[in-house]
């Protein structure tokens, strides 16, 4: 995979692509589109697969942290609390078999919501 120096246009949903940094504070961004909420059994499956096009590149190239927003929990309609299970599930089963990132950090827009994270995230590793 290479990363692109820029994105132009639509993102395809899901699929993560990576840029350089620019003027952020990170080497790069992996920008991905998470799935809108329908309420049917396939959403679980989607957003989960969109934690891990993210997950993937970093891999490859050996970033040892990641950042995730609460994917598609926002204007995507996704409720707080399956969205979190889901992402803190995804994540701590991908670590076991990737070795090149040692962090994962969630970065949360309420205090409420990372109560919810914070819950899910002692559910994920128990």
């Amino acid at each position: 995979m290479t990363v692109t120096p820029a994105i132009r246009g639509k993102l395809e949903v899901l699929r993560g692509d990576i840029t350089r940094g620019y003027l952020q504070p990170a080497r790069y961004v992996i920008h991905a589109v998470g799935p809108v909420y329908q309420g049917t059994a396939q959403d679980a499956l989607l957003l989960s697969r969109c934690c891990e096009n993210c997950l993937n590149p970093a891999q490859k190239h050996r970033l040892s942290t990641i950042v995730f927003p609460a994917k598609s929990s926002g204007a995507f309609g996704y409720p707080i609390e399956k969205a979190c299970g889901i992402a803190t599930g995804t994540c701590v089963k991908a670590l076991v078999s990737l070795t090149g990132i040692q962090k994962i950090v969630f970065v949360l827009f309420s205090d409420r919501v990372f109560g919810i994270y914070q819950g899910a995230l002692a559910d994920a590793v128990a």
